[in-house]
């Protein structure tokens, strides 16, 4: 499955004429091999929980609505650092408002959330999957879906891309910047300024074309940007007028 999903990177790529890889596209890969109807990729990391990437519309509801209320199996399963899949009915039952707005404002009514970190570090985000369906469990292999598909993002996400990928998709145009440790914190930069609410039509591409432009402009590194936001020397705001 691990092969397909690089396919399916490069095909998503090729259709967006995209040549770099983004969250985004990551996340649509996902919809293109498992049997999920969306999937978004959030990060955690210094008590900020930000909506990274999405597959779809309805997808980036999803994320944004566990962002906004502060609850959801992304959330769960950053937390404590275990996979888990939830039905229609356990939906509603863990997460009360956070089932009840998912069901009015999306198609989905099941989720899987896989956390995504690498071997010896904390968690710092989660994969959410999502079903029409209301049983997810049902067609979804887990663990499998964790190795194939969840490993490969977390590894982009902190940086070591070059272990993961080898189909020849290329590297992002940020990878020279800095020590490649540091990009899981420019992905966080690159998630707060999706979350802010005055700029709704931010991507994660847009997102990291402002924060490289502003970095540019201030003669500064993207990590050093990145740093200046995650510590609240920047505010979203700034960096997006």
């Amino acid at each position: 499955m691990r092969e397909r999903y690089v396919e399916a990177v490069e095909d998503v790529q090729h259709r967006r004429g995209q040549s770099e890889l983004s969250p985004s596209v990551l996340a649509e890969a996902c919809v293109a091999v498992l049997p999920v109807d969306g999937a978004g990729i959030s990060m955690s990391q210094r008590q900020l929980r930000v909506p990274l990437g999405w597959s779809g519309d309805h997808a980036a509801t999803a994320e944004r609505t566990q962002t906004t209320l502060g609850e959801g199996p992304c959330l769960s399963a950053a937390a404590a650092s275990t996979a888990l899949v939830v039905d229609a009915d356990a939906l509603v039952g863990r997460w009360p408002v956070y089932g009840v707005e998912l069901t009015r404002r999306t198609p989905f009514r099941s989720v899987a959330s896989i956390p995504l970190g690498t071997p010896g570090q904390p968690v710092f985000g989660a994969l959410n999957l999502y079903a029409s369906r209301p049983d997810l469990s049902a067609v979804l292999a887990l663990d499998e879906a964790e190795s194939a598909v969840g490993a490969p993002i977390a590894a982009f996400l902190n940086g070591v891309l070059d272990e993961v990928y080898e189909c020849g998709v290329d590297p992002p145009s940020w990878w020279g910047y800095g020590p490649a440790v540091g990009r899981a914190d420019v992905w966080t930069a690159v998630g707060m300024l999706i979350a802010t609410k005055e700029f709704d039509d931010v991507d994660d591409t847009s997102a990291l074309a402002r924060l490289r432009g502003f970095a540019f402009r201030h003669d500064l590194t993207l990590d050093e940007t990145a740093d200046r936001l995650l510590n609240r020397q920047l505010t979203p705001d700034i960096v997006l007028s």
